[in-house]
């Protein structure tokens, strides 16, 4: 049947038409030439994670704007969107769920609030680590302080004088 193929699994599946801005590297179906075969509808149409279809009549597939929301599966809508992920093409995050850049999906922000103390950690331990570093070189700083006295001291009057 055109417009139709079976997948190597073999499934039957509907060809469909792609947005442009969909990435070749993630095919909303594998398309091949059609093959004959009887049985399927377009309300069976399955959609490959990262695309999303409006409705069981859409013949157009839409690459996600964060494809991890888009799980696929023969569901259309809302139905396609990952946990705490909604909205056209599972763009927007739920509430209590943010958007994640590194994973390109919505988490769940009690995650975020479960590390809260990452932060704080890395700055405490630039600062400890700029500490020893100096620590360390504290007699090089000083041999480069006694060296260049005039000129600390010419430089400090320059910016008194204003």
């Amino acid at each position: 049947v055109e417009g139709y193929y079976m997948n190597p699994s073999g499934t039957c599946r509907a060809c469909m038409n792609v947005v442009e801005d969909a990435d070749p590297d993630f095919p909303a179906v594998e398309c091949p030439a059609p093959t004959s075969f009887e049985g399927n509808a377009l309300e069976r149409l399955h959609m490959n994670p990262g695309y999303f279809r409006f409705s069981t009549t859409s013949t157009t597939g839409y690459f996600c704007t964060w494809p991890n929301n888009c799980i696929g599966g023969n569901k259309t809508g809302a139905a396609l969107c990952a946990e705490g992920a909604g909205g056209p093409l599972c763009s927007i995050c739920q509430p209590g769920y943010y958007i994640r850049d590194a994973t390109a999906s919505c988490a769940s922000c009690e995650i975020a609030k479960a590390y809260w103390y990452v932060g704080p950690a890395i700055a405490l331990g630039c600062l400890l680590l700029a500490a020893v570093v100096l620590f360390a070189l504290r007699g090089r700083l000083m041999k480069w302080v006694k060296a260049n006295s005039n000129l600390i001291n010419d430089l400090s009057e320059a910016t008194t004088s204003f």
